[in-house]
């Protein structure tokens, strides 16, 4: 199809380009060609070194043509060079309207928050409480405990990428993060409050006042601003410039072998990725991006 389409264009605007592209994609069906058993193919060198480069020509090849504007509406930008930079995806398309394009001060205001306990009606459980940084935004336990020290149902998912979801919780009951905040609010095993009230004794400590007028201009009477900043600080949690990402960009050289296996066995005969798509592994299908799946195992 590109031949019958925009080549002509390419030719006479980038010769070079073109020719690069069309050299790019028989690198690439020879190395296919070369590695042909599904259990042993080097899906790692194969996304760095020969699909990476053909995406990184395609979107020059869209430049040079000026056929396409930037899209700003969908959720993956087609601007991207490969699907795992910084911006590969729109943030703003998974957002919910009202809580687009944050502040850097809102951000902060999310971030001191989320550490919070004050948020919940026993002072006792915040949202670091469940989702530790050190721990990859999860707990590293099987299930984590309620406000009154029993065990919790389900076990704590991560907040690493989960900007980029279309659905919340292991049922998929919530619409989007805003919502699944909320949801943790109102849950009597949880912060048990309601999103309609607010705690004054976070006020106690005044830094606060200065922090909401700043990030929203009030001082809030409902807990809706400290969702939206919690929400906002939540969607800052990616892994786009993780050790993996930066390797398979090109970036840097300082994979393991082992990890090389492992990224292989996650794509390939392990399966991982058949439920934990790359390159977001959060369950957002590719290649539209416009669902979150989840997946029946028989657990409850």
């Amino acid at each position: 199809m590109y031949s019958k389409t925009v080549q002509p264009i390419i030719k006479n605007t980038n010769k070079n380009l073109d020719l690069e592209f069309q050299e790019n994609i028989k690198k690439a069906i020879a190395f296919i060609e070369k590695n042909t058993d599904f259990n042993t193919f080097d899906r790692y060198t194969f996304t760095r070194d020969y699909f990476n480069a053909i995406t990184r020509n395609w979107v020059a090849i869209r430049k040079e043509s000026k056929l396409w504007q930037p899209v700003k509406s969908e959720p993956f930008n087609f601007d991207a060079p490969t699907f795992f930079e910084n911006n590969s995806f729109n943030l703003n398309y998974f957002t919910p309207p009202s809580n687009r394009n944050p502040t850097e001060k809102q951000i902060s205001l999310g971030e001191k928050l989320f550490s919070d306990p004050k948020l919940s009606k026993d002072k006792k459980m915040a949202c670091i409480s469940c989702h530790l940084p050190a721990k990859g935004y999860a707990d590293g336990v099987a299930l984590n405990k309620d406000n009154k020290g029993n065990l919790l149902l389900r076990n704590t998912p991560t907040l690493i990428n989960s900007a980029f979801q279309k659905s919340f919780f292991w049922d998929g009951r919530s619409r989007d993060l805003l919502d699944q905040i909320s949801m943790v609010f109102n849950n009597s095993k949880e912060f048990n409050t309601e999103v309609h009230t607010f705690s004054e004794d976070i006020l106690k400590d005044t830094t606060y006042i200065k922090l909401f007028t700043e990030a929203y201009n009030t001082v809030p009477k409902s807990n809706r601003e400290v969702i939206k900043a919690i929400s906002s600080y939540v969607s800052t949690l990616n892994s786009f410039n993780s050790k993996f990402d930066r390797n398979i960009r090109g970036q840097e050289n300082t994979f393991t072998t082992n990890e090389k296996k492992g990224y292989n066995l996650f794509m390939g005969k392990a399966l991982c990725a058949t439920c934990h798509f790359m390159p977001l592994t959060n369950g957002t299908v590719p290649p539209f991006f416009t669902e979150t799946e989840k997946e029946v195992i028989g657990v409850p």
